[in-house]
């Protein structure tokens, strides 16, 4: 019998790396334009290191979003058409 926590694995770590995702992505709109507004990223430089790392956390941010939904849907449409999947499935036996 499988425990609560083995049948949603898949779902937490999918959860997980979107949250994770998004958490990037504020982080990187609060340094780069100032939204949500945080004091400390009040006068920040995109050409210093805190704005360089703006810059790193706005586009992987929105990578690892994008990264995760893609990989859903790969898992929830399964193999394609010209999959390797599908060429062995109609090789002759």
């Amino acid at each position: 019998m499988k425990s609560f926590g083995s049948t949603l694995a898949p779902q937490a770590l999918s959860l997980m790396r979107i949250v994770l995702g998004l958490l990037y992505l504020e982080h990187g709109t609060a340094k780069l334009f100032a939204f949500p507004p945080v004091a400390m990223f009040a006068h920040l430089s995109v050409a210093s290191l805190v704005g360089i790392a703006g810059i790193i956390e706005l586009v992987g941010g929105a990578l690892a979003i994008v990264y995760c939904f893609t990989f859903l849907y790969f898992a929830a449409a399964g193999a394609g058409p010209w999959s390797v999947d599908a060429l062995i499935d109609r090789s002759p036996r």
